[in-house]
């Protein structure tokens, strides 16, 4: 995933010479139209473009240079670099399930602290968020059957526990909400 973005980003920065290329060609031309990738790669490499038309027709097959190959750089440059530069940027970029969290490490948070939690009295379930910017990676949603369990010594008592206690809280919170809607 690491390559396709970093691939995506060097293309849309050859995307991007090759635009600049372009508009300084047709201000020196005074040409209102767009300067196609083959003229470009003609006028650039004349004997190296020659060797990769030959190649292609000769061991690919002569339908794969025209009308495909020719076809697509007929095209703009920029257009041609960056289109897939931007899919390859796109589509590689890591998500936030991917995102390396070392603080995983130190809050054992599947294996210690949801067991811990199910045994509290009143306790219903637990959503954690994480958060996509910010200084706080995650918030922790404990949804109870009743105001109880909040007072509960066994909630009290986890909420102080090591290595939980680690987890200050942000301003305004411990907060606790009422469900204004029942499940049913």
């Amino acid at each position: 995933m690491k390559f396709g973005v970093i691939a995506g980003f060097v293309l849309l920065g050859m995307a991007f010479i090759a635009a600049a290329a372009e508009m300084a060609a047709l201000a020196l031309s005074g040409s209102v139209t767009y300067v196609s990738a083959y003229t470009t790669l003609t006028a650039l490499l004349p004997n190296q473009f020659g060797a990769v038309e030959a190649f292609v027709v000769k061991h690919i097959h002569p339908l794969v240079w025209d009308p495909v190959i020719r076809t697509l750089f007929l095209l703009p440059g920029w257009l041609l670099l960056g289109l897939p530069g931007t899919i390859l940027a796109w589509k590689c970029r890591p998500s936030v399930d991917q995102v390396d969290d070392g603080d995983d490490d130190q809050l054992p948070y599947e294996t210690e602290y949801v067991p811990r939690c199910a045994a509290v009295p009143g306790f219903k379930r637990l959503r954690r968020y994480l958060s996509m910017e910010g200084d706080r990676r995650h918030i922790l949603m404990h949804e109870f059957e009743d105001d109880d369990g909040l007072r509960s010594q066994a909630w009290q008592d986890l909420r102080t526990a090591e290595p939980f206690a680690i987890c200050d809280d942000a301003d305004g919170a411990p907060a606790a909400y009422r469900r204004a809607i029942s499940d049913g």
